[in-house]
């Protein structure tokens, strides 16, 4: 009595930890792995709405150092200076609202080419880089090249640059630079009370997408194991794998629609959606694959089911292969052979890196295809035609 109801426990909440194992494992890798992430973010630099973001952005910085309407007005008063009438003088000044739009017109244009080219993609994957580097250095707590992070602090450690500027002065001919001690001056980044916080959070998810996939595998597996009916189980955990699957994509989809909303003003909405979008397409994929495997496996259990339809659909698969004499040898570990052929398809896809759902139903037809092949080698083996044991039979 009590395997049908640990089955379902068991069933029910590795069914309920697969979203939270999914997205785990997305977050480890997203935050953990810099190739990974560079890797989500590349795409980024060719986006239009983010070129646009980031083309406006660039603009306003130089046009604010700048500060036109200042440069302009010293270049009408020194015009004025060297004799510039004043009437032209005042009507320069009027025109000062429109030359300040043709050199931010200009800016644009220019920051734009920039960030149309091929070296602005290398320098966002370069930055990216760069800066996912030290964000893992700094929430990892651990002492890595030039970061450190204690006390509250990230600090860059400056003892490459001090010895390179002595050597510089050295060679200037300021001798007395060598003689400067060494030391280990640093540099504070960040100052904050929460570091701490962000790094436990960042311990917390570095573990959790590791273990977290193995524990809903293992509660999966032995809530078919202890099962009574172990087909049945394996059925309704693909079914189950399937619909947590559903419910990530749905909670997917309401987070974004929330983030989107509580953009302020002054960030770009569709550029926010596609760094999202881009950002997450990893966590949709992954899911996906998942969902596609769970109905795989809850199709190859209703299959292999007692079921008038399963039964109909395996004779029909065996009267169209099974139809020619084959080898008594196949016919006799047609079964070993076909759990060999769904190990082998197995294994491939453990092994593969980042398999995605048309991984899956790739796999899934190839072993159909060998479940075929074997129907057909194996034929009737030995036996009599069908037509000759029916008449025996009766």
């Amino acid at each position: 009595m009590w395997r049908p109801i640990g089955s379902a426990i068991l069933l029910a909440a590795g069914c309920v930890l697969a979203p939270l194992s999914v997205t785990g494992a997305w977050a480890r890798t997203e935050l953990t792995n810099t190739d990974r992430y560079v890797e989500t973010v590349a795409p980024l630099a060719s986006d239009p709405a983010i070129q646009g973001a980031v083309t406006d952005r660039v603009t306003n910085e130089i046009v604010g150092r700048l500060d036109l309407d200042a440069l302009i007005g010293e270049v009408i008063s020194a015009l004025a200076a060297q004799g510039l009438p004043p009437r032209a003088a005042d009507a320069l000044r009027g025109l000062a609202g429109s030359l300040e739009s043709g050199v931010r017109g200009f800016v644009h244009d220019e920051v734009a080419r920039v960030v149309g080219s091929d070296a602005f993609a290398r320098a966002w994957s370069d930055a990216n880089r760069l800066a996912h580097g030290e964000l893992v250095t700094a929430l990892s707590g651990e002492a890595s090249g030039p970061i450190t992070v204690r006390d509250g602090t990230v600090a860059v450690d400056l003892s490459v640059v001090t010895a390179a500027a002595k050597q510089r002065l050295v060679d200037a001919g300021f001798t007395l630079a060598g003689q400067i001690p060494a030391g280990q001056p640093e540099l504070v980044l960040i100052h904050s009370d929460r570091i701490d916080n962000a790094q436990t959070a960042f311990r917390l998810v570095e573990r959790l997408g590791l273990i977290l996939p193995v524990v809903t595998l293992a509660l999966l597996a032995l809530g078919v194991i202890v099962a009574a009916d172990r087909r049945r189980a394996l059925l309704w955990a693909g079914l189950g794998l399937a619909i947590s699957m559903v419910a990530l994509a749905a909670g997917l989809a309401i987070g974004r629609g929330r983030y989107l909303d509580r953009l302020p003003a002054s960030v770009s909405a569709p550029a926010a959606a596609d760094l999202f979008d881009t950002v997450t397409r990893f966590l949709r994929s992954g899911l996906r694959t998942v969902l596609v495997c769970g109905l795989v496996v809850a199709a190859a259990a209703f299959l292999a089911g007692p079921s008038a339809l399963a039964g109909q659909i395996r004779s029909g698969f065996r009267n169209v292969f099974g139809r020619a004499a084959g080898s008594a040898w196949v016919y006799e570990h047609r079964g070993v052979l076909r759990v060999a052929a769904a190990a082998i398809a197995g294994l491939v896809f453990v092994f593969l890196d980042h398999p995605s759902a048309k991984t899956m139903l790739l796999l899934a037809a190839l072993t159909l295809v060998a479940f075929a092949v074997i129907e057909l080698l194996a034929g009737r083996g030995n036996r009599g035609t069908p037509d000759h044991h029916h008449e025996a039979a009766s």
